[in-house]
């Protein structure tokens, strides 16, 4: 009887720590929780889709960016956890571009083709 008694609060001990300690560590990898921003860029042809898209996929924390040439808008669905709408924009920025109100990063405009610069096409 005195064995069964020592098992059952074993038992009790290590199903308490386990809830408790569940509710007391974070998870490792919470659940990403996307949003979507629309942003109008200065992009003017196709090696501005593919060089804006480009650099927004290699991200982290971004899962879908698409540039519409037709209005150059560029939708992007981002991880609100590791990234902000304004950190987005900062990324086309620094590709050369404009993104809304914020002007393309003087150096990576230079090195832009001809053809992706402002009038160029």
């Amino acid at each position: 009887m005195k064995v069964f008694q020592i098992l059952l609060v074993f038992l009790l001990a290590i199903i308490t720590y386990s809830f408790v300690g569940a509710k007391t560590f974070p998870q490792a990898n919470p659940k990403p929780k996307w949003k979507t921003v629309v942003i109008q860029t200065s992009a003017q042809c196709g090696m501005c889709k593919e060089r804006i898209e480009g650099a927004l996929s290699n991200t982290a924390g971004i899962r879908f960016a698409n540039l519409n040439l037709g209005n150059k808008k560029m939708t992007v669905k981002y991880d609100s956890r590791q990234l902000t709408a304004d950190k987005v924009r900062e990324v086309i920025v620094n590709t050369g571009y404009n993104a809304d109100t914020q002007v393309a990063n003087p150096e990576a405009y230079q090195n832009l083709p001809a053809c992706c610069k402002i009038g160029g096409h």
